[in-house]
Parts: C-alpha cells; structure tokens; sequence
C-alpha cells in the first residue's frame, strides 16, 4: 500500500513503448476506484488521483470535511461536485466514472453526479497519484495517508471488482525505489516524480563520477 508520501505519474507511453495501452483509450469516458484512508492534512486540500493541467481535474479532500470531485470546462470555469463527509479521516472506498456526466460514490451507494458536457479535453494529461502539483511547494495538495488500491478502467464501470476494460490496476506491494507496478499488465507502472533539484543533483554527481574516471 502506499504509505510513503510519494506523488507517482502514469506515462502516456512507456520508455520502450511497452505498455499496452494509453492515454487515448481513455478518451471516451473513464473510471477510477481508490481505496485509501487520509492521515493529516498538509495543506487545505489533499490530491489522491488527478490529471495535472493549469486547469486540474481529480479526487481531492478538502478541509475540514469535505470529499470532492473537481474538473473545468473548456472555458477554464471550474466545476465540482462537493460533498460533506462525517468522518474525513475513515477508510474511503470511492468510484468516480467520467463522461459527459461525472458520478461518484462511495463504499458502493451512489452519492451525486452533475453534467460535464463542455469538461476541458484531458486526454493528454498526466495521471498523477497523491499530489496534482509534485513539488511545486505552493499548492501541492499532498496527500498523507495510506492508499491500497486504485484502479483504472477504460469506459464507465460501477464494480470495482471488475477486471474488464481495466487500464491499470495497482496495489502498491509490488514496488521498487522507482516505481509501483501496473499489475493488469498493460505495462502502465506508475513511476515516482521526483523532486526536479534532486533529480539534477543526482545527475551532476554522476557526470561528475564518471569524468573523474575517465
């Protein structure tokens, strides 16, 4: 499960173009599940699952009790569904399919849904799992908490359980320092974003390694 405070990206394609499937089977509609539970909250709102734009769409927490859903049109106006929850600290099972209406629910009860004919085209976004904006400092809606599962399918699929159509499945046991692997084996892991200082300074030592080899 994921309980380390690490934002992880889905690449529209792999390095090697080993995935089997990308960002354009989701064109037509999606569906994410994400079975997680919040700890703290570090900033006003917490990111599980998104797609990063200037204009972001995703699941987000937001204090002190709300579950909300949120995208823009292709105007830039901001939309959501916005839901009080009794407990926002308790273990969270929640669906949300996209298509020219938005639904959601949670723990299998259907909870609201709003019409999204004009929602901004997203298919080349990132996904990003547990901040919309890694390392920005400002806004990056880190989430602190446990995620133990997510999955994605292609299309709009109310059960969970289901294995058909999925676009990525991960339970986050089968990981590695760099990523968390896509166990639907479409090949679409989920790769750590690292902080961008960090990752150049790891780069210029290693220049600096090898050029005192050669």
């Amino acid at each position: 499960m994921k309980n380390d405070n690490l934002t992880y990206y889905i690449p529209n394609q792999t390095k090697n173009n080993t995935n089997i499937k990308t960002y354009s089977n989701l064109k037509d509609g999606y569906t994410f599940y994400v079975d997680f539970k919040l700890n703290n909250f570090i900033e006003n709102e917490a990111c599980v699952i998104g797609r990063q734009d200037l204009h972001y769409m995703g699941l987000f927490l937001q204090k002190p009790n709300a579950l909300k859903i949120c995208w823009h049109n292709d105007n830039g106006e901001y939309s959501d569904i916005f839901l009080e929850v009794g407990d926002i600290f308790s273990p969270m099972k929640v669906l949300v399919t996209v298509s020219d209406e938005i639904k959601i629910y949670r723990d299998g009860f259907y909870l609201a849904s709003k019409r999204c004919d004009r929602i901004m085209d997203y298919t080349d976004k990132n996904i990003l799992i547990g901040s919309i904006n890694p390392h920005f400092r400002e806004w990056e809606c880190r989430f602190d908490g446990i995620i133990k599962e997510i999955k994605i399918f292609e299309g709009i699929c109310t059960d969970p359980t289901s294995n058909y159509g999925l676009f990525a499945h991960y339970d986050f046991e089968d990981t590695c320092r760099f990523k968390t692997y896509d166990i639907s084996e479409n090949g679409n892991h989920g790769v750590v974003y690292e902080n961008p200082e960090y990752r150049d300074f790891k780069i210029n030592e290693y220049v600096k390694l090898t050029t005192e080899i050669q």
